[in-house]
């Protein structure tokens, strides 16, 4: 074995363990979509068990195996997770290798009146309360001792390759058990005792972070930011420090891809505070950070499917035209039709890529409109995705305040110790109608199947979402008797089912030189 090539040993690595590239690719649709944000799929530990001993054969076999466990680190907020990631820091063999990095962020513990130690009383009717007890007390240790800024800063100060930059929420089973005892006493549980809470560990993660990469003058150019706390931003906009503006704008200037979904339900202490509110305050804080960001190629902004958003578009993108822009998201508005084609239109020669996902139309706007607009102004548009589409007053009658808007989870992915690897976020489901339930994202729906798909997307060095409905496919893939017109589409201005946004993806994208040669051929 040791007389094979590098390259023939990559192709045995490749096939024990995925190409370490493939963590950072951000051209398919899982990327950019909050209900199919996905962290790195996990390896077996016998595969990753394979790795480490590949390594200890010899020398070359140890330099060839590094890129494939140290690609992409994941940090949890604990200290095991801190020990590991200091340890990584201090060898550059291992850390120039770091391209993606992962923080892992728990909710925090917050004692109640009683105190945490009051729940290894009878009364408070919880199992294994030492469990908590010490979460607790690491979580206290750490923050007090700052041993997190440090280590923060020292792993982004030696990562020198770093490209990707994400943070996410994470809970484990006993954490998820917790909340369920909160909110069955009527967070009586909580104020007495114990509470997890999102809003403070997003603030506290996101803030040490950005001053680690800072102080650090790194060059990642791809940010992630899933389930982010709008109330954590505020608190960072209005820091009586009044750093956070030139924290923001450093950072903004590099990069190329932004993805950022918002979270205001993980806090019960904030749903008096509407989404709207809460936005319209950061709404300074997004013209700074995309002005400044002058390269971006990829950018989505989300919310909860249950609290769409009601501002205008223009108070969180404020008429910026990114000139080098490939694939733009929204997701969870209340938009009018001239909002979005307004938008489009200013990026009509370089988008590639459109996502309007549970975006309703307010009344007097038609989706026919937006839909027109697409196929025959926009110059390069390669897919669309329309996923959950509809109006304002359909909405707010049928979907508001019901089971039927898609749930949100847990926040997050399973809080392992083992280091190894980062488990899939867990899956937002959809329950928009029975068809919506086995995906939008039929190509991606198979991980084993991946590689045999061209889904035809954007590929300018990665950059893009995804496609629904691409457009490198057959020549005819509009189907006999296609609508020539928006006026045809069978738009009702009142409700849009599966099917009939799927065409309407297919319609726009459509190329076809034997059924509708008005419409120009593929670029």
């Amino acid at each position: 074995m040791e007389r094979l090539s590098n390259e023939l040993l990559r192709v045995i690595l490749d096939h024990i363990n995925q190409d370490p590239k493939a963590s950072l690719s951000i051209d398919r649709r899982a990327h950019l979509s909050v209900e199919s944000f996905k962290a790195p799929k996990a390896p077996e530990r016998a595969k990753a068990q394979d790795i480490a001993q590949f390594r200890l054969v010899c020398k070359r076999f140890a330099e060839l195996g590094i890129s494939y466990q140290f690609t992409c680190v994941p940090l949890r907020f604990n200290r095991k997770s801190f020990h590991r990631l200091d340890l990584i820091a201090q060898q550059a063999s291992l850390a120039k290798h770091v391209k993606k990095f992962i923080y892992l962020i728990p909710y925090f513990y917050v004692e109640g009146r009683v105190g945490v130690d009051g729940i290894v009383s009878p009364s408070a009717r919880i199992s294994e309360p030492s469990y908590y007890i010490r979460k607790y007390r690491d979580q206290r240790e750490l923050i007090e001792s700052e041993d997190d800024v440090r280590i923060l800063k020292k792993a982004m100060a030696a990562f020198t390759s770093l490209q990707q930059v994400q943070i996410q929420p994470v809970q484990d089973e006993k954490e998820r058990q917790l909340l369920e005892t909160i909110k069955e006493t009527d967070e009586v549980f909580g104020d007495t005792y114990l509470d997890l809470k999102w809003v403070p560990a997003c603030l506290h993660g996101s803030r040490t972070l950005a001053q680690a990469l800072v102080e650090a003058r790194s060059k990642f150019t791809v940010f992630s930011g899933l389930s982010m706390s709008p109330q954590s931003a505020v608190y960072l906009n209005h820091s009586p420090e009044n750093t956070i503006s030139t924290t923001v704008s450093s950072l903004a200037s590099q990069l190329t891809c932004l993805e950022l979904h918002f979270n205001d339900g993980a806090d019960r202490g904030w749903y008096e505070t509407t989404i709207d509110h809460k936005m319209r305050e950061l709404s300074g804080l997004f013209k700074e950070v995309f002005t400044a960001a002058t390269g971006m190629r990829s950018v989505h902004v989300g919310f909860r499917p249950r609290a769409p958003l009601g501002l205008p578009l223009e108070e969180i993108f404020h008429h910026v035209t990114w000139e080098r822009l490939r694939a733009f998201g929204i997701q969870s508005w209340f938009l009018n039709a001239e909002e979005i084609i307004e938008l489009a239109h200013r990026h009509r020669r370089t988008l590639k890529g459109l996502r309007l996902r549970d975006v309703h139309l307010r009344k007097g706007s038609m989706w026919k409109e937006v839909l027109g607009h697409l196929r025959d102004q926009m110059e390069t548009l390669d897919w669309l995705s329309l996923r959950r589409i509809g109006y304002e007053e359909w909405y707010n009658t049928q979907l508001r305040d019901t089971m039927e808007v898609p749930p949100d989870p847990p926040a997050g992915t399973s809080d392992s110790d083992n280091e190894g690897f980062v488990f899939d976020t867990t899956d937002r489901g959809s329950s928009d109608e029975e068809a919506d339930n086995d995906n939008d994202d039929e190509e991606l729906s198979d991980d084993e199947h991946d590689d045999e798909i061209d889904d035809g997307g954007p590929d300018d060095d990665g950059l893009g979402m995804g496609p629904d409905t691409p457009s490198s496919v057959p020549w005819c893939n509009c189907g006999r008797g296609a609508p020539e017109s928006a006026d045809e589409l069978g738009d009702n201005g009142k409700h849009v089912d599966y099917a009939k946004r799927k065409m309407w993806e297919q319609w726009v994208v459509g190329r076809c030189m034997e059924h509708n040669t008005s419409r120009p051929l593929p670029r």
